[in-house]
């Protein structure tokens, strides 16, 4: 069994695995994806300067 370190979002359970991938499960469902780490770190990226820009906009 690999080590592993994670979080939950919700029905989501994200875990940084030793082999230099992402494993994401719908704990509710029992489904899950994997993806390389640079991967999963360019998405989290994209995701936050999307709410950044979300937040500057409805400001002004």
């Amino acid at each position: 069994m690999m080590n592993s370190e994670g979080f939950r979002v919700g029905d989501f359970l994200i875990e940084w695995r030793d082999d230099e991938t992402v494993q994401i499960t719908n704990t509710r469902y029992g489904r899950y994806a994997m993806m390389r780490s640079l991967d999963f770190e360019h998405f989290l990226n994209a995701m936050v300067e999307t709410a950044e820009l979300s937040v500057r906009e409805a400001m002004s």
